[in-house]
């Protein structure tokens, strides 16, 4: 029982630093990482689902790696699916309303 909760600890923290390094990466004022250098001005640098699902897959690879399981991975490229769609869509709804 408490593998599964380390379990699901681990992922959750892993996604929930994904999205805060992505907002910090691309929204916020101080950080963004497409003022650094032109260069970096194009996807997936200054875009925020980019930005975050490619920190979520790193992530999540990087723990599946180290222990060495093909489940995590494949769930975490789903979560990694799942985390950009529900982001680009709030987006787009933002901007629409």
């Amino acid at each position: 029982m408490i593998n599964i909760l380390f379990t699901i600890f681990i992922y959750t923290v892993i996604n929930a630093v994904a999205i805060t390094l992505a907002w910090l990466l691309t929204e916020n004022i101080g950080t963004r990482i497409a003022d650094l250098h032109p260069i970096l001005d194009r996807k997936p640098f200054n875009c925020k689902p980019c930005t975050t699902f490619w920190l979520t897959l790193l992530g999540q690879s990087i723990i599946a790696y180290i222990i060495g399981s093909w489940l995590w991975l494949a769930l975490g490229v789903v979560t990694a699916f799942v985390i950009f769609f529900n982001i680009n869509y709030q987006d787009k709804k933002q901007i629409e309303d």
